[in-house]
């Protein structure tokens, strides 16, 4: 354990104790910016899921309607008829021009990641590797055995998520620690240089994720309903009675044509 060095009455602190109260310092700053983003994330996820809700609720009926009469138009207007029971179904039936009236919103659940190809080997073996850097026996503090059981909740969900990417980013981060810290590092000074370089790997991600949601096309319309709510439009509601309007007018024609071909 290093000693202060004393000098004339005052307590000159070794380079290693000043260098890990000033990593300290910025560490405290990195993981405040970490919660900020993180707080931003999770409120754009949970926003951006109750506005794909409530267009779903109100926007998606109506298109399923209106390709219900389309489907139905295209079979007298082609002399075919659709058989009763697939024109009860056909609002189930959303097919690729409806698909495509649909912003997506960005938005990936751990379902939808087990659709991916995953090779289960690789993700064992990177997930164990991140287990053995975290485990608490490793740490050097009661603050730092919180850091590391916190860390192990993050890295058992991405392997539930099969999550590959974010356990590598977690292995990268004790590795870059690692470079950094000289051989003569102290416990402490390497587990403050590794929170450090986790929480700059965290920032770098939550940037990448709020990127990627924000260029969805569910969050650009988003983002344009709340800028006209501003000026006292409801741009939903105005969408809403376009296709309210185009839907009655279909069905108009769909009644002219069954009368025509006496249906």
């Amino acid at each position: 354990m290093e000693r202060p060095l004393l000098k004339a009455g005052c307590v000159i602190m070794s380079t290693d104790a000043c260098e890990i109260e000033a990593l300290r310092k910025e560490l405290k700053l990195l993981e405040g910016e970490v919660s900020e983003h993180e707080e931003k994330a999770e409120s754009l996820r949970n926003e951006l899921h109750l506005f794909e809700r409530d267009y779903n609720n109100v926007i998606l009926e109506r298109y399923l309607e209106l390709d219900a009469i389309e489907k139905r138009i295209v079979a007298l207007t082609e002399n075919r008829d659709m058989p009763t029971e697939e024109a009860h179904t056909v609002k189930d039936d959303i097919n690729v021009t409806i698909e495509a009236s649909f912003p997506a919103s960005g938005i990936q659940s751990s379902n939808q990641v087990t659709e991916k190809h995953i090779d289960v080997s690789d993700l064992k073996n990177v997930f164990r590797g991140v287990a053995r850097r975290v485990h608490p026996d490793f740490a050097v503090s009661e603050e730092d055995r919180d850091w590391r059981h916190r860390l192990m909740q993050r890295a058992n969900q991405a392997y539930d998520e099969g999550d590959e990417a974010t356990l590598r980013s977690m292995l990268n981060a004790f590795e870059l620690a690692s470079q950094e810290a000289s051989d003569q590092a102290s416990p402490e000074l390497l587990a403050v240089l590794t929170r450090r370089s986790y929480a700059k790997m965290r920032i770098e991600q939550l940037n990448l994720e709020i990127d990627r949601i924000q260029d969805t096309e569910m969050c650009k319309l988003y983002s344009k309903v709340k800028q006209a709510k501003r000026y006292g439009r409801d741009l939903l509601e105005e969408m809403t009675s376009t296709l309210s309007k185009k839907i009655a007018d279909r069905r108009t024609f769909l009644h002219q044509e069954e009368a025509r071909y006496g249906r």
